[in-house]
């Protein structure tokens, strides 16, 4: 897939934190014979329920840093898996022509914010689990200005610990397909944007 081919060091999310924690205990343990280290205390407690939060979602591993985007513009460049570990995963769909084929897709980020743009033209579904974070739609757009900006008359969002929700998007007039989303985070905000289509 496209993000394997980032020359980074690939680490489970969960393993991660618990490898982090591991270390914070050991140096609790030498401090027992040297000193105090009552800051290792406060990491440690802040590491535990980061660890456990990571532990009960599906983020698999850490691909590299920063912010990627990806525009398919066809099934044969829709990958079935985008994953990335720390920054912003941007998936624009606006472009993508599915010829009334149907596809499933996974994303998952460790740390930061995953935003999709959906196209009016096609059906959409997406499970979206957050560890720590926000779960926000945006529908409803209208141009306005003689700049083109879009905004977006609605939007829903919820946020906190353990947020899940399950977004359907219906498509406007005949669907040219449909896609069906599993969307993993660990800490951030999912953002779930539907834009105009920019087939003919």
């Amino acid at each position: 897939m496209i993000l394997e081919r980032l020359d980074v060091v690939e680490m489970d999310v969960g393993a991660f934190f618990a490898i982090a924690l591991a270390i914070t205990g050991t140096g609790l343990l030498v401090s027992a014979f040297t000193g105090p280290a009552r800051g290792l205390i406060f990491l440690g407690a802040a590491l535990v329920p980061v660890a456990l939060l990571f532990a009960s979602t599906d983020v698999k591993s850490w691909r590299g840093l920063g912010e990627v985007r990806v525009a398919p513009a066809s099934l044969d460049e829709l990958e079935q898996d985008y994953e990335h570990g720390i920054g912003r995963l941007v998936v624009e769909l606006e472009d993508l022509q599915l010829d009334g084929r149907d596809r499933s897709v996974d994303v998952s980020l460790g740390m930061g914010e995953v935003v999709v743009y959906v196209p009016d033209n096609i059906r959409f579904s997406a499970d979206i689990e957050v560890g720590v974070g926000a779960i926000t739609e945006r529908w409803g757009y209208m141009r306005s200005g003689d700049a083109g900006v879009w905004h977006w008359e609605r939007h829903d969002s919820t946020g906190g610990i353990g947020v899940g929700a399950r977004v359907v998007l219906p498509a406007v007039g005949d669907p040219d397909g449909e896609l069906d989303f599993d969307i993993d985070l660990g800490m951030g905000e999912v953002e779930i944007v539907t834009v105009p289509s920019r087939l003919p």
